[in-house]
């Protein structure tokens, strides 16, 4: 999974086959009355997948934190001393690098493509039609508009920086036979970035169902060979040729898990479209360094098989939404880096920003934007989803104190505290990866996959968490009271309040005639 895999709260109800089950919560009794984790020292090991079905089984690891594929999940169900905890926690996209192959600048307003075609012809010398355009806008700090290109003439071309052509790719993502097939039952499919276990599903629900995203191979080549033709490109013998040249594309196909499957799934469908490919499999380190440690427009990559694992749940959503959907969060094509071709959207930016800090009256708003972003999301298309991963990791039955998070399963931030084997001070985990040269244990821009935050988690304490079984948030260390006068009124703010100013680096006090809406209290 990506090194940029953050844990989105999301609501999942552990599945096995497909078939709901509604588990049992266990009650345990604290190993001692100390304050403090219920085991003194936590013992992690790197194992592959199937090496882990055998330390398991001879009780060399007490639990595995990385779930375990179809077939080693199935070698280990009914195996003596070992039980399995499920949850759907995890996630599988395909990431499409969207990255213009050209960019121009016009002096002042441009508001139609026609026009801004017109004056970069008349600039550049190059005929270039309004289709090859991608995106354009106003930057009101230089007065100029910035035309980005997705083809253009001695530049070449990116089917993917077209919005109509990462739309139409939802239809030749065959997800049922993934979810059948390669996934034997542990996966349903997924249409954008919540699946049907979350409980904002409910909102975007129909905004999903009117899409149809279903495999229609016929449907996607109708749309994608209309927007080719139109940016000038040539179907020849089948395939696709932009100035002479046959139209190449770059996938990175993780080779850990089921993503194998999938990659090479998506790229036989991508040759059958008339894109010629260059499949390239890669550990997560490898990975890693190509699609998050080089600028997109570069080229060295355009489809990455990505996976997500979950925190937590959360009731109502802020983070997933923007994390997947939003770029000033950093996590789209160009990750926020400057001088790289990052991924631009200031209408999704606009309205995952207010989701997140909360400016809205009521639910009612707050849904009418979060529908918004949601259809904008799907209509962009830069994540083709394709799976929520029914989860299953190994544990052995001598151990105590597991919480079964539904969000996040074994992996719920309680487990490494709370865990325990009777009469021994120290648990033996198994992880497929402890540490990797791309994993940075470093506090400053630092754990930030699954592989560190997972034991990163356990040596510090949060404030608040989200509820492990409903995903409203609760103290974890500090217990908070909310005063409010929202949404229309305001609360007087002492003028001896501080606050820390990013510019002077120091804490000042506020001063008077400041409010606020609402007062959270920690004690």
């Amino acid at each position: 999974m990506n090194p940029r895999e953050t844990y989105p709260l999301l609501l999942l109800i552990g599945v096995i086959l497909s078939i709901l089950v509604i588990p049992s919560i266990p009650t345990t009794t604290a190993q001692a009355t100390q304050p403090g984790p219920a085991s003194d020292k936590v013992v992690a090991r790197s194992y592959s997948i199937p090496a882990a079905v055998d330390a398991i089984k001879k009780g060399e690891i007490d639990a595995y934190f990385y779930a375990l594929r179809p077939a080693q999940a199935e070698q280990l169900r009914g195996v003596t001393g070992v039980t399995m905890i499920s949850a759907a926690a995890g996630l599988i996209e395909l990431t499409l690098n969207p990255a213009p192959v050209y960019i121009h600048k016009l002096p002042g307003q441009v508001t139609s493509k026609d026009e801004a075609a017109r004056k970069v012809s008349q600039a550049t010398g190059k005929s270039v039609p309004p289709a090859a355009i991608s995106n354009m806008y106003y930057s009101s700090d230089t007065n100029e508009t910035v035309v980005e290109f997705g083809a253009f003439p001695g530049k070449g071309v990116n089917p993917f920086a077209f919005k109509e052509v990462r739309l139409a790719l939802n239809y030749v993502v065959d997800r049922n036979t993934f979810v059948a097939n390669v996934m034997r039952g542990y996966a349903v499919p997924m249409y954008t970035f919540l699946s049907q276990y979350d409980p904002d599903y409910a909102v975007i629900a129909d905004i999903i169902a009117k899409y149809e995203f279903g495999y229609n191979p016929t449907f996607a080549k109708q749309i994608i060979s209309k927007v080719m033709t139109d940016i000038g490109a040539e179907n020849r013998g089948g395939f696709w040729y932009y100035d002479g040249k046959p139209v190449t594309l770059t996938l990175i196909i993780r080779i850990e898990d089921e993503r194998r499957d999938l990659g090479y799934m998506f790229n036989a469908e991508l040759t059958l479209l008339g894109f010629n490919t260059k499949p390239s499999e890669m550990p997560f380190a490898q990975a890693i360094d190509i699609v998050y440690g080089t600028d997109p427009a570069e080229f060295q990559w355009h489809v990455y098989t990505a996976g997500w694992g979950k925190g937590g749940i959360d009731r109502y959503d802020s983070g997933t939404i923007a994390q997947f959907c939003a770029p000033w969060v950093g996590y789209m094509p160009g990750w926020l880096e400057t001088g790289w071709g990052n991924y631009r959207n200031d209408t999704i930016d606009d309205l995952t920003t207010k989701i997140y800090q909360g400016l809205f009256k009521n639910k009612e708003e707050r849904d009418q934007m979060y529908r918004a972003a949601t259809e904008m999301c799907i209509q962009e298309s830069v994540r083709l989803w394709v799976a929520a991963r029914l989860d299953t990791w190994p544990v052995r039955t001598e151990v105590k104190g597991i919480t079964l998070d539904v969000g996040a399963g074994l992996r719920g931030i309680w487990n490494l505290r709370e865990m325990y084997v009777e009469g021994r001070g120290t648990l033996n985990i198994g992880h497929l990866y402890v540490w990797t040269a791309t994993s940075e244990w470093n506090w400053w821009g630092g754990f930030t996959d699954v592989y560190s935050v997972d034991f990163a988690r356990a040596t510090y304490d949060p404030s608040t968490w989200a509820h492990p079984f409903n995903g409203e948030p609760i103290p974890f260390r500090t217990p908070y009271t909310i005063v409010t006068a929202g949404p229309d009124g305001k609360l007087n703010v002492p003028a001896t309040a501080k606050k820390y100013d990013v510019t002077q680096h120091k804490w000042v006090t506020v001063g008077p005639g400041v409010n606020a809406t609402s007062m959270v209290v920690f004690d």
